[in-house]
């Protein structure tokens, strides 16, 4: 980590979408076009209460953390105060990610859980102490230069490695708390590490199956509005509906659109996936 730091020592202050610096590299593994950059998200909250699970910061995170490193390190904070404050900054940054994070968490009544009114103060120094942030691969990487957003690999050297180090990480946090993997990707990972007897924190299951809220990507729209209707929907009109809409869509485009059947059976799918969330959380 110091000559990582020393490095950020040395930099300017970064725009949310410039490209890392070759100095930060982590580690590469040129046959699966993957990157890993350094970015100070070493801090851990060892008595959090909740413990909230991405999969990997991204650009975004990533050079909000150097920032804030940068902006530290000119006041001459010391290291712990350093990393606190990165990570704080920077987990779950970006007005559509952390925006949809705090939808989820308070629709799923995290709030109340925590005895407070909004996860939105989460971020706020009075009330960070209730929670872990953290991702699977606690170090940005990404594939083919874009941010990584699949299921970590455990086939690949670099990935286990990464697993191993949040297992640690863990390890180090209070076993009362509650882990909240966020989107099938990280919970089948935690599925395959709570097998085999690697976590010591509770997970909220279901007929055997870790219950996972959706990812705050912006990718997970539909999920993500499917979670916070305030009525569901009935399955076969809500399908009909998209259908249609995609049609006129792709219409519009000039664009053929995928078969009815597969379309539907993939709407049907995410339909049924957040029924389940929503009735773990007791959202009728």
């Amino acid at each position: 980590m110091d000559k990582y730091l020393k490095v950020i020592s040395g930099m300017k202050e970064l725009n949310e979408n410039d490209v890392p610096s070759a100095e930060l590299l982590h580690w590469e593994n040129a046959s699966k076009k993957l990157k890993c950059f350094y970015s100070p998200f070493e801090y851990i909250n060892q008595d959090a209460e909740i413990i909230l699970v991405g999969i990997t910061p991204g650009k975004t995170q990533m050079n909000l953390a150097i920032n804030s490193a940068i902006k530290s390190m000119a006041k001459r904070l010391d290291k712990d105060s350093m990393l606190y404050k990165a990570k704080l900054t920077a987990s779950f940054s970006g007005d559509k990610t952390r925006n949809n994070l705090i939808n989820i968490l308070d629709r799923t009544g995290y709030q109340k859980k925590l005895g407070i009114n909004s996860v939105s103060l989460l971020w706020e120094p009075e009330y960070n102490h209730l929670v872990h942030f953290c991702s699977l691969l606690k170090n940005p990487v990404f594939y083919n230069d874009k941010n990584f957003n699949a299921k970590p690999d455990l086939n690949i050297p670099e990935f286990r490695v990464m697993i191993d180090e949040f297992v640690k990480d863990l390890a180090l946090i209070n076993p009362n708390a509650l882990l909240i993997p966020l989107g099938d990707k990280v919970s089948s990972v935690i599925t395959i590490l709570n097998n085999k007897n690697k976590i010591q924190q509770k997970l909220l299951m279901v007929d055997g199956k870790i219950i996972a809220p959706p990812h705050p990507s912006g990718e997970n729209g539909e999920s993500i509005s499917l979670l916070l209707e305030e009525k569901y929907p009935e399955k076969d009109a809500y399908t009909k509906q998209k259908y249609k809409v995609y049609l006129d869509k792709k219409l519009k485009e000039g664009k053929k659109p995928q078969a009815e059947i597969i379309y539907k059976k993939t709407r049907h799918t995410r339909w049924e996936s957040m029924r389940i969330v929503r009735n773990a959380y007791g959202i009728i």
